[in-house]
């Protein structure tokens, strides 16, 4: 998991917003498979310890999901580190 944590580190642009579909296609976290499994994570994230701190807009279906690189890039490393657990119960 460390390597594959370093290379999506590595990818990540520290000051860019990536929305939730960049998430996706660039693979940002190697656990996730799809889409759900990402929105997942970051809402059960947001009540855990909010390390991804995700600006979430609208609502229903038209909601859209942003996260800074820096903050993904800090999340990956926790998780990593094994400090975090981020037990998904949405």
């Amino acid at each position: 998991m460390k390597d594959m944590t370093k290379k999506v580190t590595d990818r990540i642009d520290p000051e860019r917003w990536y929305s939730l579909m960049d998430m996706v296609r660039e693979g940002v976290f190697p656990w996730c498979s799809g889409i759900r499994t990402y929105r997942r994570t970051i809402h059960a994230d947001r009540r855990a310890k909010d390390y991804l701190r995700a600006n979430i807009i609208g609502e229903g279906r038209g909601r859209k999901y942003y996260v800074k690189g820096d903050n993904i890039i800090r999340f990956l490393r926790e998780t990593e580190r094994g400090s975090y657990r981020n037990r998904i119960q949405v």
